[in-house]
């Protein structure tokens, strides 16, 4: 599956390579890998390993998530960002890391929903959260 045929947001501003896979309105699992030459590592130097910024990993997190709300929607629908219930950073993610995100829808009630995410590197959780989302009419975005 085209994750850009799903969900609005476009390189630079997409953080999912490759969806692995999607249960509709229930869970989803992507993949990305973490190269140097990714647009938020510009103008960083040295010989170290450089980090992804918590907010990239809490944005493939909602991307995720969105992907797993919109996959059956036809287009008609678009999520909105609703905020955090709780984030975690537990491991640093470097360059050359491949990024598999899982993502569990918890619960909705109406158009505003909860979901839970974990981001794993080599099947150790590095991140996890609960965000919180509103679906709306895709007209309205």
């Amino acid at each position: 599956m085209d994750i850009t045929t799903v969900i609005p947001q476009r390189p630079p501003f997409l953080f999912v390579d490759q969806v692995r896979a999607v249960t509709p309105g229930v869970s989803a699992v992507t993949r990305k890998m973490v190269t140097v030459d990714e647009w938020f590592f510009a103008g960083k130097a040295g010989d170290h390993q450089l980090s992804v910024p918590a907010f990239v990993l809490t944005e493939m997190t909602a991307q995720t998530g969105a992907l797993a709300i919109l996959a059956d929607q036809e287009g008609d629908k678009n999520v909105l960002f609703g905020g955090i219930r709780s984030a975690e950073i537990l491991a640093p993610v470097l360059t050359g890391d491949e990024l598999v995100c899982a993502v569990e829808l918890l619960k909705m009630r109406g158009p505003i929903g909860v979901g839970a995410g974990t981001l794993t590197v080599r099947d150790q959780v590095v991140y996890r959260a609960t965000l919180v989302f509103a679906v709306v009419d895709a007209k309205e975005r």
